[in-house]
């Protein structure tokens, strides 16, 4: 005997080959045969029911309790009767779990769910913690095959780029559209998305027993699934499909800053040179596609101040970075700010909320998981293991969102093609991902190329333009 606890909406109830009420105590004693044919359901009991599952070398019961979750199992090898099984084809899935419920993650589940696959998204955390602002880049609904001029993407994948930008139902892809158009509140992003999600007859399970990372076991619930990893930097499932599973490249570090201005501001390349041209040291780039109109006369203005090494170690890890704290700690940066602020403004500091400004260093990285896809060996599960979003590759400069959700929508086009062969969809999966990973390092790259010599021309450094230009 073994003893199982399991949420009700993780019974396998497309696996069910008969039902019957359990009511007396000889009731272990009764044969729960199947039928070749199926799925017969009946009599199910509000509190207590009995179900028959086929094993592969044997004829496995399971007594589910509703009312109190518990499971018991038995198995018994039954060389008298035939085997019988409910496994699909190795290569299809019937259903698909998601591990995170972030924007990339419910932005699939909904794309899923539209095509009328059963998801499930499973997250340990117990409510939306972010609080920043995003804005979507035009590439998420665009087939357009160049890259920076460049063309990455073969015929087949604009096309089928394309046909998946055109198969997004209506009102999921009116909500993509309105994200492009300004800066959005991630956490207004996500409840939109979980609405739309659970509305189409999705199911969210929460809490901390779907910690993945602790709990691995859990994936042994969901057969014939198709498992897609959206949980982050941090995957939970990317060194389990090899070890180190991760190539990264430093783009540089910065200290991001944010504020509220009272003020509607817009800004462009000479509105970054000019507000600068009098810093000494560090130039404060804001970036002008996280404009956020929060009101009439309002912005929330995100900036990006580019750091070194050892002032990015220097920064506090756990406390809070003030601007009280740089002008007592990191001078220089505080009174190049301070300069910009002033410019901004036009001499008006009082139009600067400063008990909204916010502070965070980070090292910008892209990087990319060397294997994005697996397929479990255990044909008794035959799960297919997929990376999404930030699990599968992240870049700098608020694209990883725009990144991870251009990849949703191909990777759930190419599911419903393909689904009865699993491992063909993957392969063209990956292959897809490793273009939009040079893909990624070239947006990057022409960032920061570009931030670069915006700064050196506001430092009247014409060596430096010339170097970074490289005139052939």
């Amino acid at each position: 005997m073994e003893l199982f606890f399991e949420p009700n909406d993780q019974i396998a109830w497309d696996s069910l080959i008969s039902v019957k009420n359990k009511h007396d105590n000889n009731s272990k004693n009764k044969s729960f045969l199947a039928s070749s044919t199926g799925k017969g359901i009946a009599d199910i009991d509000s509190n207590v029911l009995c179900a028959a599952i086929s094993g592969k070398n044997a004829l496995t019961s399971y007594y589910y309790m509703l009312n109190t979750n518990k499971r018991w199992r038995y198995t018994t090898p039954r060389r008298d009767l035939p085997i019988l099984s409910t496994q699909m084809p190795s290569s299809s899935v019937s259903r698909v779990l998601i591990i995170g419920a972030g924007p990339t993650g419910l932005l699939m589940g909904c794309l899923m769910r539209d095509q009328g696959m059963p998801v499930t998204i499973i997250e340990k955390r117990e409510e939306i913690t972010r609080t920043r602002c995003v804005k979507l880049l035009g590439e998420v609904l665009s087939s357009d095959e160049l890259t920076g001029g460049i063309h990455l993407f073969s015929e087949n994948q604009v096309e089928e780029r394309q046909k998946a930008i055109d198969s997004i139902q209506s009102t999921l892809f009116e909500k993509l559209t309105s994200w492009l158009e300004l800066c959005t509140p991630l956490q207004t992003i996500q409840k939109s998305l979980q609405e739309y999600f659970v509305s189409s007859g999705g199911q969210i399970a929460i809490g901390a027993q779907y910690d993945i990372s602790k709990n691995l076991d859990l994936l042994g619930h969901y057969p014939d699934t198709l498992i897609i990893d959206c949980t982050g930097y941090h995957s939970v499932l990317r060194n389990r499909i090899q070890p180190d599973n991760l190539n990264l490249r430093l783009i540089e570090y910065v200290l991001i800053c944010t504020f509220t201005f009272d003020e509607r501001y817009e800004c462009n390349e000479l509105c970054k040179y000019y507000k600068n041209k009098n810093t000494r040291k560090f130039r404060v780039i804001p970036a002008i596609d996280d404009t956020y109109k929060t009101g009439k006369r309002q912005t929330l203005v995100t900036c990006l101040i580019t750091i070194d090494e050892p002032i990015f170690r220097a920064m506090p890890k756990r406390d809070l970075i003030t601007y009280s704290y740089l002008k007592n700690h990191q001078r220089d940066i505080y009174d190049d700010l301070t300069i910009f602020l002033n410019n901004m403004s036009s001499g008006q500091l009082n139009k600067i909320h400063f008990d909204s400004m916010e502070f965070i260093a980070l090292p910008l990285q892209v990087y990319r998981a060397k294997k994005i896809t697996h397929k479990v060996v255990n044909q008794n599960l035959n799960q297919h293991w997929v990376l999404l979003g930030d699990a599968a590759m992240g870049g700098p400069y608020f694209q990883s969102i725009s990144m991870g959700y251009e990849a949703a929508i191909y990777l759930a086009y190419i599911v419903q093609q393909m689904q009865n062969d699993m491992e063909q969809m993957m392969m063209k999966y990956e292959s897809y991902m490793e273009k939009l990973w040079l893909a990624l390092q070239i947006r990057s790259k022409d960032i920061q190329r570009n931030k670069q010599i915006l700064q050196y021309l506001c430092a009247n450094d014409r060596n430096a333009i010339l170097e970074k230009i490289k005139v052939y």
